[in-house]
């Protein structure tokens, strides 16, 4: 078992308004998924994030990267389509988006 590190993240979740935009519910749908996968992961060391699980060659820190690859390459087609605006839409400092490089 891989072990857990000391290091933490804030995970807090905030609702979106009841009269959020699209753009609004679009950021927090992310940031809810981000806080999630930092509470599930924001503590493993390099070894568990790093570990296969089978029966698939899968590891948490390449299913972050592919995560956070897709994250990028939609906001960027969005973003470039103007179908959504995008604001403070990115990565929020403090939750890493890519581990295990």
């Amino acid at each position: 078992m891989g072990n857990v590190t000391e290091n933490t993240l804030d995970t807090t979740i905030h609702e979106a308004a009841a009269d959020a935009d699209e753009g609004q519910m679009l950021q927090f749908a992310l940031d809810r998924s981000r806080a999630t996968f930092a509470w599930k992961c924001g503590g493993l060391d390099a070894a568990a994030l790093h570990r296969a699980h089978p029966p698939s060659a899968m590891t948490l820190g390449n299913l972050l990267k592919h995560l956070a690859m897709v994250e990028d390459w939609t906001a960027t087609r969005l973003a470039h389509a103007g179908t959504v605006a995008l604001g403070g839409l990115g990565r929020r400092p403090g939750i890493p988006v890519a581990l295990g490089r």
